[in-house]
């Protein structure tokens, strides 16, 4: 994700944090997890929509999630998460919605360095093609009971689908809370200091990668309870933003060049990621993250604004 930034050595972490001064802190985030560990989370998603400051829109979905350490090596772990998806954000009949439901629970394996830092979803092929054959039911059910032209629902749902095109799609698309979870390990923070950082994400559309200005600092700590909360500030940068969109939009096939063209030039496409991690940095396990990605888009008449929240919440 960015390890070229950030180097930690591993020679001598302990689970207590380190001290250099008396004013300064250290708190390596290491994974120290066994096969057979289990955790049990609760994962929220909210997302509000805004258009020309009018709110138009509040969708919500939550689920269970079960992390299971499968094997512990000395160079990696391998990893189950479950969970069973709630179509909340869905206005469906219920007898609807169940029969959506029945392929709506997912089992995805990956694998993570010795540190915990995530590597890579083992079966997302399976995954994306069990998608496809999800949003497949779904149009049909959506068309059928809205009486809409089932072509026309699934040029809506694009946005959706088109993560079930690659292996970078599916995970950090579609599975984003899993790099949520993972994404302080292998890292040693302090106290005191502010790590800013150029990142780079891969675009969800085609190739290429997106670059951000990113921030990180400890908020606050436990040293009794090994807890930390970290926050992560992250602005992406509006050239690549564009670029992306503008190839979902050719890829939907609702502009001509020249308005695609304008679209880069004239457009405003901002995202920024507003993010809090409350970790126990031993063993290495998440007890509350909440994330907010803000969405601002401008252009000609159009003001289109939205707020997409994650919290992944354990269950105690």
């Amino acid at each position: 994700m960015r390890l070229y930034l950030f180097v930690i050595l591993v020679i001598n972490l302990f689970s207590e944090p380190a001290m250099a001064q008396a004013d300064t802190l250290y708190f390596p985030f290491v994974a120290y997890w066994s096969a057979g560990d289990v955790y049990e989370f609760r994962v929220e998603k909210i997302n509000n929509q805004w258009k020309n400051g009018e709110h138009t829109k509040m969708d919500t979905t939550s689920y269970d999630v079960r992390f299971e350490v499968l094997d512990s090596t000395e160079t990696s772990y391998r990893i189950q998460w479950n969970y069973e998806m709630d179509l909340g954000g869905m206005s469906l009949p219920q007898k609807m919605a169940r029969k959506i439901l029945d392929d709506a629970e997912l089992e995805v394996i990956y694998k993570t360095n010795e540190l915990g830092e995530f590597l890579e979803v083992e079966n997302w092929e399976e995954i994306a093609e069990h998608m496809k054959e999800f949003y497949d039911k779904v149009i049909s059910i959506v068309s059928f009971s809205n009486g809409m032209d089932k072509d026309s629902v699934a040029m809506a749902l694009i946005p959706k689908t088109q993560m079930f095109e690659s292996q970078a799609g599916v995970e950090q698309g579609f599975l984003k809370e899993l790099q949520y979870f993972h994404f302080p390990m292998g890292i040693e923070f302090d106290s005191e200091s502010v790590l800013q950082y150029e990142d780079e994400l891969p675009s969800l559309v085609g190739s290429g990668s997106i670059r951000a200005d990113c921030r990180i600092r400890v908020d606050s700590f436990d040293i009794e309870q090994d807890y930390v909360v970290l926050s992560h500030e992250m602005q992406l940068y509006q050239e690549d933003t564009k670029e992306m969109l503008a190839a979902l939009f050719e890829k939907m096939n609702i502009l001509d060049q020249t308005k695609l063209n304008s679209l880069v030039e004239e457009s405003i496409y901002q995202i920024n990621d507003e993010n809090s991690y409350a970790f126990y940095y031993f063993p290495g396990i998440p007890h509350h993250i909440h994330t907010r990605r803000s969405l601002k888009f401008y252009y000609e008449e159009e003001q289109i604004e939205s707020l997409e929240e994650i919290i992944i919440k354990m269950k105690e």
